[in-house]
């Protein structure tokens, strides 16, 4: 089994590339992995690694990423959010033309393997834009309300219809709130959600930008990646033809969060919690209906399955 990751260096990227080297995906060891980023930290120290550095939408890179002809593509790489409003030449360079860009080259392979790739592409509720209706499930119309949201729908679109034409077997999963991302630039609006977990687990003091009732979608890392590789080992009679699905994710109030923070790491934690509320960033990361899954639970998806767990996981390495 051989495997390329795009945006290897970010949150989800790193756990990721650290479990694949630990276990088997479809039954088959992992014998080769190719790591694409920017910039690495703390790569993997495994003689099965390649490292390359540098611009996913550099073609060049991207045509020596593929040169080994990897069975698996975890396709991560992107700009967040609150960086793409910020510089739209930037998120749609990312986001979409090197995404394109991978595509294509996917298209016109001339491979010697006949084996048709598996692209596992990470997607976001960014796609659905504001306001939510009551309750979101699988049949809600994506409207994204950010450009970022609207590269990924994008995206979500080419893959079904690459696959459908046999160029590539795609599968997209849309992620929820992932915590608990590390303190860093990345330009994530979203991640207070990973704050107020840390730095309580921590003993450090945080003032959450949303009130106590307002409620978000969570899932761990470690059940983020869980998610990722059960989408690559999906067999094609469980494929459906838009082939994206919204992740499984717990539906938790700020308050809720705290106090399974608390379970875990002892009643002191709610004397390091305040709330001065930012209408904007609540309106927008922390007013979330209730989410409804039951086609991606049908076929293995899952979230962490409560909040103990969630908070156990959600500062774990993968």
């Amino acid at each position: 089994m051989k495997i390329l990751i795009t945006g290897a260096n970010g949150f989800v990227g790193q756990g990721l590339a650290r479990r694949v080297l630990k276990q088997s995906i479809d039954g088959r060891a992992v014998t080769a992995l190719t790591l694409l980023s920017r910039r690495f930290e703390s790569p993997p120290d495994d003689a099965r690694v390649t490292l390359l550095k540098g611009d996913m939408a550099d073609t060049a890179l991207l045509q020596q990423a593929l040169a080994n002809e990897p069975d698996v593509i975890f396709h991560l790489a992107c700009v967040p959010g609150g960086v793409t409003e910020a510089n739209f030449d930037l998120g749609k360079h990312i986001n979409l033309d090197a995404t394109i860009a991978l595509l294509e080259m996917l298209r016109q392979r001339q491979w010697q393997s006949s084996h048709v790739p598996r692209l596992v592409f990470s997607s976001s509720v960014a796609v659905y834009g504001q306001p939510l209706p009551a309750a979101v499930d699988e049949s809600l119309q994506a409207c994204p309300g950010l450009s970022y949201g609207a590269q990924k729908l994008v995206t979500e679109i080419l893959i079904a219809d690459y696959s459908r034409r046999g160029w590539l077997d795609g599968r997209s999963v849309r992620l929820p709130g992932i915590m608990a991302r590390p303190v860093d630039d990345a330009g994530h609006a979203s991640r207070f959600l990973s704050d107020i977990i840390r730095n309580l687990a921590e003993g450090r003091p945080f003032v959450c930008p949303a009130e106590p009732q307002a409620k978000s979608w969570f899932l761990s890392r470690p059940a983020c990646i869980d998610n990722l590789i059960h989408a690559a080992e999906l067999p094609t009679e469980k494929l459906i033809a838009s082939r994206r699905w919204q992740l499984p994710a717990q539906h938790l109030a700020m308050q809720e969060l705290v106090d399974g923070i608390a379970r875990v790491h002892g009643p002191a934690v709610r004397e390091l919690i305040s709330y001065e509320p930012n209408p904007q960033i609540q309106a927008i990361y922390a007013s979330y209906p209730p989410l409804l899954t039951p086609g991606a639970e049908s076929v293995g998806f899952h979230h962490d399955g409560n909040i103990e767990t969630l908070v156990r996981r959600a500062l774990l390495e993968d």
